[in-house]
């Protein structure tokens, strides 16, 4: 009876509505578009056999908070720190386990048929200024099958402190029967206050259909875009011997759109006549629904959502505005690529669209980078090539990487129209040197600073002060490549990447008071060769902190080729000497076998937090603490 219980998801989903709802549910445009695209993708297939600003009053503590993109716009992570208590997310969810003898070459794998035998957490600690101590309280789901992907700490009416947890769980039948793609995903966003002991009250939840892709926190609001595909089970319907058009035309719009759920209790989670269709045709092979949502962390009840009707896949946001990316979308008949850009107002504590704006080629990853604002104008870098090897092996004449500036129409409603790019006519200089690559791209101020790499590595400095005639101001060439961009103050970029083919690590620093004369302040390679470091794909595993008026101090992890684990490396840097950048020393990771169970699960991450002369490296689930001036004498504590 399973097959017939699934194939009345939809019919039995609708019949949950509460009474009470008063969000509108009809929109002609939006149940054409979703119900089109179950014509062009589940019909075509019935014959088939088978994703750093402190939020609570100041503790008077030097800390680093999570390095983010745009300051004062935090963003998740699996590990947070309030500059009193640390929290750490914990998922034992199934993973691959290394067998007891640590080897490698053994790796046991265990998947168990059903959910973990434990729930998520999140483990409190209270560091404290001293580098040993054992977790003061936990959180624990009451979701076996809920998987965190992301922390938050904001300032909490009842507590001064608060925590959000977001995760993504799916319904056990889901995950067995996967009904269509990811239509049984929902998400949660649990709100805990946190007392002075350490100790987490539940203060709130919400559940809705969806799968987070990104989120941002700006104050005490928190933003979040989610991606729902409605559910549709094609193999019970065609068991049941009814066809798949008519079955599909009797569905109402309200079955086919993600819902908030309190308790048993579901409601529409937006208005349908809030939802954007930018191309009803665009449905493709299937019908996906974006929510926008904008929720106050102190009363999640009064949150505003809307809705687009497209596929997103990555969002960047600015203070006074949210983007979100679309996948690369190809034209084969001319060989050409582009990429949509949607933009959002977060004024006034709501969200509002303001136009789809078209980007020439595909956008640098990580693709939040290739994207900053400035003054509500938006700007992006971008290449031409849809792939590396036509990229590798085009003519080293064709133009390939552009900058482009974004405004609203005046004109045209809902649109992003293109008021200034280079290359162009009257500003003819590339961005890059024949058969060069574009390796890292950041937004600063009146400035784009972008490193393209084949032999040499340039760094450009792009004026963006006219949107309509950006140009490139000033260049910096040297050996290697920075895979990663930081700003030091207001006159100083710092990069981190490789000296060259032998991929050792190098830093480098910048001085760009002057746009037009920039120049090499000091670069430091190491001796190892073939280093990797996270953070070239992930920026949040980078701490920082400033010391003092022209000091700071920054760590970060990197992997040697013949290391299992990753260790961490510390460096000071004061502007007041010749040469700023400090080698401090670095963290050893030691494998301990009886210490924390390892796991190669997705969201073990490499975190540090620097609090006064202390540092804490999260490796794995493990906690490994130890003074600034002395980080070889470390003591690793694990979570219980």
């Amino acid at each position: 009876m399973l097959w017939l219980c699934l194939m009345f998801t939809l019919l039995i989903s609708q019949g949950c509505q509460n009474e009470s709802e008063i969000l509108a549910d009809t929109n002609p445009a939006l149940e054409s578009y979703l119900k089109s695209g179950f014509d062009k993708t589940t019909i075509a297939e019935v014959n088939f056999d088978g994703e750093t600003v402190i939020a609570h009053p100041s503790l008077g503590v030097l800390h680093s908070t999570t390095n983010v993109q745009e300051t004062g716009v935090d963003e998740s992570d699996l590990v947070k720190f309030d500059g009193q208590f640390l929290y750490v997310a914990d998922d034992p969810a199934p993973i691959f386990h290394l067998t007891s003898d640590a080897s490698l070459s053994t790796i046991d794998i265990a998947v168990p048929e059903e959910s973990p035998k434990e729930p998520a957490s999140i483990y409190i600690f209270q560091p404290n200024n001293t580098p040993d101590t054992p977790p003061v309280g936990k959180i624990t789901l009451d979701s076996k099958v809920a998987k965190i992907i992301g922390l938050y700490v904001y300032s909490s009416k009842s507590t001064s402190r608060g925590l959000a947890v977001i995760v993504h769980q799916r319904s056990e039948e889901g995950a067995r029967t996967e009904p269509f793609h990811n239509s049984t995903n929902q998400a949660s966003i649990y709100l805990y206050g946190i007392n002075d002991q350490g100790q987490a009250a539940e203060k709130g939840r919400l559940r809705f259909d969806g799968k987070v892709i990104g989120s941002r926190r700006i104050d005490n609001r928190l933003y979040f875009v989610s991606t729902y595909l409605p559910e549709l089970n094609v193999y019970a319907v065609q068991q049941a011997g009814m066809n798949i058009e008519d079955y599909i035309n009797t569905i109402p719009l309200k079955a086919l759109l993600p819902k908030q759920y309190t308790g048993n209790i579901s409601t529409g989670l937006f208005d349908a006549r809030r939802c954007t269709i930018p191309n009803p045709d665009s449905a493709g092979k299937a019908p996906s629904l974006v929510s926008v949502v904008s929720l106050d962390l102190n009363a999640p009840a009064l949150l505003q959502a809307t809705c687009l009707a497209d596929d997103v896949h990555d969002i960047y946001s600015s203070a006074k505005s949210l983007y979100l990316v679309t996948r690369p979308r190809y034209d084969w008949e001319d060989r050409s690529v582009d990429t949509g850009i949607y933009k959002y107002t977060l004024a006034n504590k709501l969200v509002e669209y303001r136009g789809l704006g078209e980007v020439p080629g595909k956008l640098i990853y990580p693709y939040s980078f290739s994207l900053g604002e400035r003054n509500g104008v938006l700007h992006t870098v971008s290449v031409l090539a849809r792939s590396q090897d036509e990229l590798r092996e085009a003519p080293g004449s064709q133009l390939k990487h552009l900058l482009t500036a974004f405004s609203e129409s005046d004109s045209v409603a809902d649109k992003l129209e293109i008021v200034g790019q280079i290359p162009n006519d009257s500003r003819p200089e590339k961005i890059g040197k024949p058969g060069e690559n574009i390796y890292s791209v950041r937004f600063i101020q009146d400035y784009a600073y972008v490193v393209t790499y084949r032999q040499i590595d340039p760094l450009y400095i792009i004026n963006l002060k006219n949107p309509q005639d950006p140009y490139i101001e000033g260049e910096v060439e040297l050996p290697g490549f920075s895979e990663y961009l930081h700003p030091i103050g207001e006159h100083y970029v710092l990069g981190i990447g490789y000296s060259g083919a032998d991929r050792r690590l190098k830093l480098v620093l910048f001085n760009v008071a002057n746009p037009d004369a920039p120049f090499v302040v000091q670069e430091l390679v190491m001796p190892e060769s073939r280093v990797s470091s996270p953070l070239f794909q992930d920026h949040k595993s980078m701490s920082i902190v400033k010391d003092g008026e022209d000091a700071y101090r920054f760590a970060f992890p990197v992997q040697y080729s013949y290391q299992q684990g990753q260790d961490l490396l510390l460096y000071s840097l004061d502007l007041s000497v010749d040469k700023p950048i400090k080698y401090d020393g670095q963290i050893v990771y030691q494998y301990q076998q009886n210490c924390f169970p390892y796991q190669l699960a997705e969201n073990k991450v490499q975190r540090s937090i620097i609090q006064e002369q202390n540092i804490h490296y999260i490796h794995d689930g493990k906690i490994i603490s130890a003074f600034w001036d002395f980080p070889e004498f470390n003591n690793g504590m694990c979570s219980p």
